[in-house]
């Protein structure tokens, strides 16, 4: 059984809308940014030597899934994961930066979720 989820949150500021799929075993992530403007983190923080984003999916009892595939474009972003074995009622999800080095270590916080809970297909 395969469940779909939407929800909608920010990233850097960013308003997006994130939809999903889920089963047991397999996750996909659609993110699409407000005004097709996700944001380059190369852009946010220019005195960095190198960010990139890091995408997290868990379940509703904080199951992490493994991630296995994760592209960003200019309008937003696409992520695969791997299932945890079970179907999630509800799922959160992270996209924060990461990074290397001090100044990523002294600036940088943990993202807010976006929830996401399913939607009925009628």
């Amino acid at each position: 059984m395969t469940r779909r989820y939407a929800g909608e949150g920010s990233i850097n500021g960013v308003p997006v809308r994130v939809e999903a799929r889920a089963s047991a075993v397999h996750a996909t992530v659609s993110v699409v940014a407000e005004g097709n403007a996700f944001p380059d983190p190369k852009e946010l923080y220019p005195e960095s030597d190198g960010l990139w984003y890091e995408p997290l999916l868990a379940d509703e009892n904080d199951l992490p899934m493994n991630l296995e595939e994760f592209e960003v474009h200019a309008d937003g972003a696409a992520a695969s994961f791997t299932g945890n074995g079970r179907l999630p009622d509800r799922l959160r999800l992270f996209i924060g930066l990461a990074g290397e080095g001090d100044w990523w270590n002294e600036n940088m916080e943990k993202p807010a979720p976006i929830l996401l809970t399913p939607v009925e297909v009628g």
